[in-house]
This record gives structure tokens, sequence and C-alpha cells, in this order.
């Protein structure tokens, strides 16, 4: 008996007959017997930072699967919401903010008639993409009016912005960006000492995430 819904309870009857001329005549049914046609719950589903702005899932492959859905954690829903169907073990959910804990679930389901049938979701995984701060900052001067600032690099980062001021508890203003992990920043007042913070930043949907 082929196409049923997974997880659901059977319950058959099985009776003889005889054809007497074009009738069927037919023994008393035997006693009723049942079987649930078994879907079983993705298992072995681990969530890894990809990049600073993504999330690799993988997971166990399910017997008799036509595919997976992967949910993720809506806050602002209060509910999962899927993001992908997949006929693969694996997922990377990209252009994600950076440094937001990020969880999902992930169901197999079988398609019947036209229509998803679903396991039960496995336990939630979460991970969360990470953007590292700046490290190894200097500034030093380069000439009478232009101040040469260096840093290391930050993994999976779409560039860097330089934030200057007056006084370091001041109000840190953008004096500009780049890709590289240096910048000159130029115009300045002879002998007037100025102080500078870096952010690394990856852009997300056209928002720029520190």
């Amino acid at each position: 008996n082929t196409n049923l819904v997974p997880n659901i309870e059977y319950t058959y009857e099985v009776a003889t007959y005889r054809t007497v001329g074009s009738e069927r005549v037919y023994s008393t049914p035997c006693a009723p017997v049942s079987a649930t046609p078994y879907f079983g719950p993705v298992t072995n589903v681990k969530a890894a930072v990809a990049s600073s702005s993504s999330v690799k899932l993988t997971w166990s492959s399910v017997s008799g699967a036509s595919g997976y859905e992967v949910r993720r954690w809506d806050a602002a829903a209060s509910k999962y919401v899927v993001v992908a169907s997949t006929t693969r073990t694996y997922y990377t959910n990209t252009s994600l903010p950076p440094n937001v804990s990020c969880t999902y679930q992930v169901a197999a389901y079988r398609t019947v008639n036209g229509v998803r049938c679903y396991s039960t979701p496995c336990t939630p995984v979460s991970a969360t993409p990470t953007l590292g701060g700046v490290t190894n900052a200097a500034a030093s001067r380069y000439n009478s009016t232009k101040i040469k600032l260096t840093w290391s690099a930050v993994s999976g980062r779409s560039g860097y912005e330089i934030f200057r001021s007056a006084t370091p508890d001041g109000t840190f203003v953008s004096v500009g960006t780049t890709t590289s992990t240096y910048y000159y920043n130029g115009g300045l007042t002879t002998g007037t000492p100025y102080y500078y913070i870096v952010k690394a930043y990856v852009t997300v949907g056209g928002v720029r995430y520190y």
C-alpha cells in the first residue's frame, strides 16, 4: 500500500473471496492489523559559522525523504520561518547580520500526491556569524599635515571606516573608508593631536554592520 501519509497509523482487514458466477463471495475478514509508515526526524544537525555573514548547516540523510526544509527563528514574528528547501544534506544561509545569533530547525519532508508531509523538526541549533574587531591599530605622523593609520586585517569584512576626534573622549566623526589595512588622513593642522578609531564593517542588504 503506497503513497501513504507518514507517521499516521493505518489499519487493515484481509478477506478471501471466491467468484461464483459473476459475484464475489467473501470469507469473514481477519482480525484488524495496524502499521505506521515511519518517517524519522532529521538527526546530527550542526550549525557552524561559514563567514562574517553566513552560517552553514549540515545533517544526516533521512530514508524516504523527498527533501528538507530549513527554518530560522524570527524573533519579530515569534516563530520559525522557512529560509530554504533543498534535496541536499547541507545548506549555507547567507546575507546575515554579523554578531547576531541565528537559531534553526531542519525538517525532512516526503511529497505524497503533491502534498508535503513533514517529519518532526530537529532540536534547534544555533550559530553566530562573527565580525571581529580591528586589532593592532596604530597612528603615526606621515608629514606635517598628514597622519598614517595601519591595522591588522579582519576576516570577512567588506571594508573599514575611520573615525576621528579632537579629544580621546570626544565625538568621533567618520573621515573615510577603505578596503586596505592602512589609511592616510590629510589636511590636518601641524602640531595638533588627533584621535582615531577604526571599525571593520560588512555590508548586508545595503546596510553596514560594524
